[in-house]
């Protein structure tokens, strides 16, 4: 074979491989939630342990619909926040003992993920507050609230 006749076949060859390695990928591998997780702790000799609730339910303050209803066996729930507000308020019933617990943050910005993707909504929780019924204290451990399953706060109870 002649140099003249092989070129036509690399050339063709280099094309189809470039055609195959397109990046231009329209599926979102990426978890889209981004939700407040919260571990529930106990409090015993002065140190903390994990703590699984018999009976849970949780829904957001004036919401009909539940996030949580009669779970059982939680030792940690997820929590969405309202993107169009700077407060998201959340109805905890543990054991049929009822606190309320409010989150604030300061930002609801919106962060680029991929064009297969889209946006979603990254949040910087201030502080929160609750009420002392089951609960005994709340620490938020990491601010920022993104797609990332971490724990973003401890709730004790004794």
């Amino acid at each position: 074979m002649s140099r003249k006749n092989t070129l036509p076949l690399v050339l063709i060859a280099l094309l189809s491989i470039l055609f195959a390695c397109d990046g231009a990928d329209t599926k979102c591998r990426e978890d889209l939630s981004v939700r407040l997780k919260a571990g529930f702790y106990t409090i015993k000799s002065a140190k903390s342990t994990s703590l699984s609730i018999d009976s849970i339910s949780i829904n957001g303050l004036g919401v009909d619909s539940f996030i949580y209803d009669n779970s059982k066996s939680k030792s940690s729930v997820y929590l969405p926040l309202n993107s169009e507000a700077l407060q998201s308020d959340f109805v905890f019933n543990c054991n049929d003992i009822i606190d309320t617990v409010s989150v604030y943050y300061s930002t609801n910005n919106e962060y680029f993920i991929s064009l297969g993707c889209g946006c979603i909504s990254k949040h910087k929780v201030d502080k929160i507050s609750y009420t002392t019924n089951f609960i005994d204290s709340v620490q938020l451990i990491y601010t920022d609230v993104l797609n990332v399953d971490i724990e973003h706060v401890k709730i004790y109870h004794n």
